[in-house]
């Protein structure tokens, strides 16, 4: 049982999660479970007790304040419920050792909670000349990162480097000592991180659920994490 956390969609006050997430953990084995933005901490509990496994998908920016910094004029749409959900759940899911796989704004998620901070828009930011927020078809990679030997992320996929696509404007900034970064782009903006004293602790800046379908190595990452919880 994979739980799914929502996205908020502000406007028509739902939860909803995009289709290529289910379809992936189906096509890998998983029963997916989406879990709406509860607030409870009972609930963020039962979550982490219920699921063999919790994905933290996509979705707008966080909270500044949930790194203890000031909104940027370039920081998007913001949904403080998620926020605060993932960073407890990630917690818990720590405590029980339960795989965590985070990707794009999933990663950024995992890195606040375990104590990182975020750039919060890399054009504005950070100099580079790589094009982080691709334009359709998401299922055409856009740029390379290059992965550490070390790391869980080279053990699933066999691959030094791999053609990913992108679709971000916000990264990891900072890290903690309870985390390493285990992948980078060409620019040196962080492409993978790894919860240390996670059995499965794994995330990923790019979107491999419009993957998975046509490279084996973004298969390799739903096969990998399903097989682990």
């Amino acid at each position: 049982m994979i739980g799914l956390i929502a996205s908020h969609d502000l406007t028509e006050n739902r939860f909803c999660v995009l289709a290529r997430y289910t379809d992936a953990v189906e096509n890998s084995g998983g029963i997916p479970v989406i879990l709406p933005l509860s607030q409870r901490d009972d609930c963020t509990k039962k979550y982490a007790e219920m699921c063999d496994g919790v994905i933290f998908p996509g979705g707008v920016d966080l909270d500044p304040k949930s790194y203890n910094e000031e909104k940027h004029e370039k920081c998007g749409e913001i949904t403080p419920l998620r926020d605060v959900l993932e960073i407890k759940l990630a917690n818990l899911l720590y405590e029980l050792d339960k795989p965590l796989f985070g990707v794009c704004r999933g990663i950024q998620a995992m890195a606040v909670a375990f104590g990182g901070t975020l750039y919060q828009d890399i054009p504005s930011e950070y100099d580079s000349t790589i094009i982080h927020r691709q334009q359709p078809p998401y299922s055409t990679p856009t740029h390379t990162v290059k992965v550490g030997k070390d790391s869980l992320l080279y053990r699933i996929t066999g691959r030094e480097e791999l053609s990913v696509n992108s679709m971000h404007h916000q990264s990891i900034k900072d890290k903690s000592e309870r985390f390493s970064l285990t992948a980078f782009a060409p620019d040196g903006i962080v492409e993978a991180m790894e919860v240390k004293g996670m059995s499965f602790g794994l995330g990923v800046q790019w979107h491999p659920e419009h993957l998975y379908s046509v490279d084996p190595a973004a298969k390799a990452l739903f096969d990998a994490f399903i097989a682990s919880c």
